[in-house]
């Protein structure tokens, strides 16, 4: 799993942009980042975004998570990019 690293190692706060794969629990569908800030909930990140459908659709969410759960996707591309 890649998770999203610095190279010290520590969970990192994806950019704008990035497409992560969320944790197990969420829909296992590319996530394109649009914002990140702190959650309410301690050492977890708040994400706005979107989920990418297989067809190209877009289903807006924002999610509370931890960053160590994050994985690193490859960008694809989408038509709001």
């Amino acid at each position: 799993m890649d998770v999203l690293r610095s190279p010290d190692g520590d969970p990192v706060v994806p950019a704008v942009g990035d497409v992560v794969g969320l944790p197990p629990w969420l829909r296992q569908l590319p996530y394109r980042v649009e914002r990140a800030t702190p959650s309410p909930i301690p050492d977890w990140l708040r994400l706005d975004g979107y989920l990418i459908e297989a067809d190209g659709r877009h289903r807006h969410r924002r999610v509370d998570v931890p960053p160590r759960q994050l994985r690193r996707l490859p960008a694809r591309p989408d038509t709001a990019w």
